[in-house]
């Protein structure tokens, strides 16, 4: 029941994680883009911002995690990541359009 109990709270956590991390990529627009009305995302800032927070949310959560995968579009972020605990893997995803306030 322990191992359970701590692989359904790994799997939570990986979920959040990886929303959470691609929450903070999504923000890092091209002001460029964005000052013409388009929400752009700047990918090489959006991986930057992703995986600070998903490092800081692993050491939060006290796992030991890792990003797996981020992949950015010209509007949206998605984040894979993983945690080992005890020789099991959970994985988590998230993803996250970035829009232009009205």
């Amino acid at each position: 029941a322990r191992d359970v109990d701590r692989g359904i709270s790994n799997r939570s956590a990986a979920q959040s994680i990886a929303f959470q991390a691609a929450r903070s990529g999504a923000q890092s627009t091209a002001a460029t883009e964005l000052r013409s009305g388009v929400a752009m995302i700047d990918p090489a800032a959006a991986a930057r911002a992703a995986t600070a927070t998903a490092g800081a949310l692993f050491t939060s959560y006290g796992v030991d995690g890792s990003v797996t995968s981020i992949d950015v579009t010209a509007d949206s972020v998605s984040v894979i990541v993983a945690i080992v605990d005890d020789g099991l893997t959970v994985t988590g995803a998230g993803t996250v359009r970035a829009e232009r306030a009205p």
